[in-house]
């Protein structure tokens, strides 16, 4: 009976470390997963910048090429 006891006991002792193991392990994963989150928030932010500067420059080139076809039109087709 015993012996029945040290065995139970030694098994649950090998479970008990391989879930500290797998906490550890999940641990880990955690600590990079919130790492990535944190770069996608910063690529995210970066995109808007890139995309709302891009509005504007194309608008205002835009408007450039419209200003500088009436001006040439008008001198041209006077």
């Amino acid at each position: 009976m015993q012996d029945q006891i040290n065995g139970i006991e030694r098994s649950l002792g090998r479970v008990e470390g391989s879930l500290t193991a797998i906490e550890k392990h999940l641990e880990t994963i955690n600590g990079q997963i919130i790492s990535h989150a944190k770069l996608l928030n910063k690529t995210e932010n970066e995109l808007i910048v890139i995309k709302t500067k891009a509005t504007v420059y194309g608008s205002m080139a835009g408007v450039g090429i419209v200003v500088i076809w009436e001006f040439i039109k008008d001198k041209l087709w006077k």
